[in-house]
């Protein structure tokens, strides 16, 4: 291994010890040393009734509402990887554009539809004749379908590559078969039913931790009845401790996810061919894009009454958006930087041992929910025990940056795993028997 693959596969592994060492020190230092706390909370996070909702409540929510938002993004990203799957001059765009919605807000097509449901709106007047329960009820639809509509491209790239995959000769035979809409339908799940079910794990898995909509929604599921506990009582170490469920969860889906995304996969080879079927393959994922961020733009510019607001807000959050840019500016670099170390490593036997093991470890931050990551790094940095220096750092932007790489670093070291994929095997070859094993020659051939 040369020395600059170690390094490579150092940054890898200071990733892992951020996401997975900060939040364990902050709970240790937090126990060590307690410090007062702002109070405690009952058991249970609001219940649609208002009441606090029992153990079977909490535990069904958990479990239901992610599998259904699981469920529903793969129905969206089976025909949108169908449609990617064509070597065709839009596949590009049409991959650009899958990216937005998940770069948006998670709560973003949430809020939007709550503006579509405003008293005064034609939507809000006939909502507002359910009885409450059936209202809150329709609240918490819109927070699950927020969510299907903001996740569904993550699936799409997972179910991606196995459906190029599939041999263009085998949805020839099942052509001349004459077989049905639905028949055929069956018989290409059957062709990637493997890699359909790890789209369904892997959402199920990162729901499991979202917060925003749900917590807005008031559904009681385990990461909000946490988040609730948290607001009263920042410093307590007990919400560890009742957060075992999502422990156990974020690692053991660490442990699949990891297994998953290392094993040796073949290229990635796209079809010589145009997508065959119906032109109405465009309705789902064009519907889906449009819901998911057109028209929660849409609503969101036209409940702008007057235009002078817009200043007003430049003017008095100026330096917010700032702050925010330079924190998504940084946190940008350092995982773009990961992949390159996480692709450059992955090439040597050694070293993809290791960068698997950074991975599952990171993969345990981005899992849990992230109110417990930030949580236990803020406890972490504003305990007496740091002093001044923590609590410099914790008024500072680069705690923002660390917290973020903390919990986000997977996604950096999935993507240099995933374009160590799109490399062919026999292009592989003809580099390193060119020399492109050195990190310049490696950067002038491999990224590209």
């Amino acid at each position: 291994m040369n020395p600059m693959r170690r390094v490579a596969v150092s940054l890898v592994v200071a990733v892992a010890l951020l996401s997975v060492g900060l939040p364990l020190l902050g709970v240790a230092l937090r126990a060590a040393w307690p410090t007062s706390t702002l109070g405690t909370l009952p058991t249970g996070a609001a219940a649609p009734g208002g009441a606090p909702a029992t153990t079977l409540q909490m535990a069904a929510a958990t479990l239901i509402v992610p599998l259904l938002v699981a469920l529903g993004a793969v129905s969206i990203a089976w025909p949108t990887c169908w449609l990617l799957r064509s070597p065709r001059r839009g596949t590009r765009i049409g991959l650009a554009l899958l990216a937005v919605p998940m770069l948006m807000p998670s709560y973003l097509a949430y809020a939007g539809f709550g503006l579509g449901r405003a008293p005064g709106t034609w939507i809000g007047e006939i909502v507002n004749r359910w009885p409450s329960n059936a209202n809150v009820l329709f609240g918490q639809s819109l927070a699950v379908a927020g969510l299907i509509l903001w996740c569904w491209p993550l699936a799409t790239l997972v179910m991606l590559g196995a459906v190029r995959r599939v041999e263009q000769e085998h949805l020839d035979q099942l052509a001349l078969t004459g077989a049905g809409r639905w028949a055929s339908l069956v018989q290409r799940l059957a062709m990637v039913r493997g890699v359909v079910l790890v789209a369904i794990g892997v959402v199920t898995l990162l729901m499991l931790g979202s917060a925003v909509p749900l917590h807005l929604a008031q559904i009681p599921t385990l990461a909000i009845d946490l988040w609730a506990r948290l607001a009263l009582s920042p410093t307590s170490t007990a919400v560890w401790f009742e957060a075992w469920p999502l422990l156990i969860a974020a690692a053991a889906g660490s442990a699949w996810v990891t297994r998953w995304a290392c094993a040796d996969q073949p290229h990635e080879a796209r079809s010589t061919r145009s997508p065959d079927g119906p032109r109405g393959r465009l309705l789902i994922p064009g519907a889906a894009w449009l819901l998911a961020v057109a028209l929660p733009m849409w609503l969101f510019a036209a409940s702008v009454e007057y235009p002078r607001l817009l200043v007003d807000f430049w003017r008095e959050n100026a330096r917010s958006v700032i702050d925010s840019v330079m924190v998504a500016g940084a946190v940008a670099a350092v995982l773009t930087l990961l992949a390159l170390a996480a692709w450059y490593a992955v090439e040597h036997r050694g070293a993809r041992r290791v960068v698997a093991v950074g991975l599952g470890l990171q993969m345990i931050g981005l899992l849990l929910p992230g109110v417990l990551i930030g949580s236990a790094i803020s406890g972490m940095l504003n305990h007496p025990a740091l002093g001044e220096a923590g609590r410099w750092l914790s008024d500072s932007t680069g705690s923002v940056v660390l917290g973020h790489v903390a919990r986000f670093g997977a996604l950096g070291t999935l993507a240099g795993l995933w374009l160590s994929r799109l490399e062919a095997q026999s292009l592989r070859d003809a580099r390193r028997l060119a020399g492109g094993e050195g990190v310049r020659v490696w950067l002038g051939l491999a990224v590209r």
